[in-house]
């Protein structure tokens, strides 16, 4: 390791403005299950925090992806038996808006909570990571949620070999990440 403060070494030219000096790196923690994982990944992509609504978690997706978006908030809530304040498993609210909108919000402590641990930004174009996972079901599941909401998954085979190909997102931390 580097004694701080390291020393920096210049190698192709002066610092200009909008130069990036120094991208932390989130730490290595491990946590959750594909589930969970897969429900960050959707949030990064699609998601945003409501800020008059403590515990909600809201998606803004097309109209035909509603029903998967739901269903798996609620086998999420049913499979950690999350519990409301009735005492009943909470369910994605769902809502079509316009000719092709739609909206999935879940409105548990535990899941905003779970969204506010792993996410920072408040916006789709400041979203970040605040760790890594280090749980390879998780990583996959959260890996296959931002696919599903922001990106784009071909399959390109060549030399005998298949190249998945994905991209997509408008936050440059989450990219450099």
């Amino acid at each position: 390791p580097l004694p701080w403060p390291a020393a920096i070494v210049w190698l192709n030219g002066e610092i200009k403005a909008g130069d990036t000096l120094l991208r932390p790196r989130p730490k290595m923690l491990a946590d959750g299950d594909y589930s969970a994982g897969w429900i960050v990944g959707a949030y990064l992509a699609e998601g945003h925090l409501p800020k008059d609504k403590r515990h909600a978690v809201h998606f803004s997706i097309h109209r035909k992806e509603i029903d998967e978006l739901s269903g798996v908030i609620n086998e999420f809530a049913e499979e950690h038996r999350l519990i409301n304040r009735q005492g009943e498993t909470p369910q994605a609210r769902t809502m079509v808006l316009g000719r092709n909108g739609g909206s999935v919000e879940v409105s548990h402590f535990m899941i905003r909570q779970m969204i506010e641990e792993w996410v920072g930004g408040d916006r789709a174009t400041t979203k970040y990571l605040k760790k890594m996972p280090d749980a390879l079901e998780f990583a996959r599941g959260m890996w296959e949620g931002w696919i599903w909401g922001d990106g784009h998954e071909s399959v390109v085979t060549r030399d005998g070999r298949e190249y998945r190909v994905a991209s997509g997102t408008t936050s440059s931390d989450l990219l450099a990440q």
